[in-house]
């Protein structure tokens, strides 16, 4: 429905600073820029739900953020061996997207098998930003550009949120995998991951990690049905039907900015 070339997608619980948009949308001056994310501070950090989330190694959001940087064809290319690291790139949580991208044969819309809502619980905002990179565009993060958001108040809420995650992220590896042959994602799913998760199981164990070793295993197990709840959202979305394709603004509103709640 979006008639803009540029669309910026938001969390519904999140609000902005006056200058948030103008920050957001200056780096597209560069015809290379498909897409820039920005990073998300917590609004509040009153219950210790919001606190430990805010603590999350993968999450982007803090007032600690990770450092400005540029994911292009080069950066893609430079991990030929093992599997691009999709939290990298930031979320459609607070996202700026060139419209072109969706008409594009190479990168199109969201994948219907992934995202919150479906079996695989999420990975539909990093599975399309590997595919703009991956068709050699570039995707830029700037944390100046920055929202607040409320982050999930209570533990059963960030334990929900924890396990989609786990889900979602290797759902979004077994797309590359599936669709576009990456068998990188091998290597992130039967080694690096496993690895990340044992690492962080002994930091808990010896007192390294204040990280609770509760929500962890809720991540870890996750992650475990995650390829069953990928095929789920694969037979759901095989059952819906094929989506219609995008059709691109007129030209006449070429100088528009359209933006949605996700």
């Amino acid at each position: 429905m979006s008639k803009g070339t540029v669309v910026v997608t938001v969390n519904d619980n999140v609000t902005m600073p006056s200058d948030w948009l103008e920050k957001l949308v200056a780096p597209f001056v560069r015809s290379d820029v498909m897409i820039v994310t920005g990073n998300i501070l917590p609004v509040e950090l009153e219950t210790r739900s919001q606190r430990l989330f805010a603590m999350h190694e993968d999450f982007k959001c803090g007032f600690e953020p990770f450092e400005p940087f540029e994911a292009d064809r080069e950066w893609f290319k430079s991990f030929w061996c093992r599997a691009v690291p999709l939290e990298k790139l930031g979320t459609a949580a607070h996202a700026a997207l060139r419209a072109s991208i969706f008409k594009n044969p190479a990168i199109g819309l969201m994948n219907e098998a992934l995202g919150h809502g479906t079996p695989s619980g999420g990975g539909e905002d990093g599975y399309l930003f590997y595919g703009v990179v991956r068709a050699g565009y570039t995707l830029v993060y700037r944390p100046n550009a920055y929202v607040w958001s409320r982050h999930y108040p209570s533990i059963t809420s960030l334990r929900h949120h924890l396990y989609n995650y786990g889900k979602g992220h290797v759902a979004c590896h077994l797309a590359t995998l599936i669709f576009d042959g990456n068998l990188r994602a091998l290597w992130r799913l039967l080694l690096e991951l496993p690895v990340v998760h044992l690492r962080r199981i002994i930091h808990c164990l010896c007192g390294g990690n204040i990280y609770p070793l509760s929500l962890l295993m809720i991540e870890i197990i996750g992650t475990l049905a995650g390829p069953f709840g990928f095929w789920r959202s694969l037979r759901r979305a095989g059952h819906k039907g094929c989506r219609k394709p995008y059709v691109l603004a007129n030209q006449g509103h070429s100088g528009y900015t359209e933006t949605h709640a996700k």
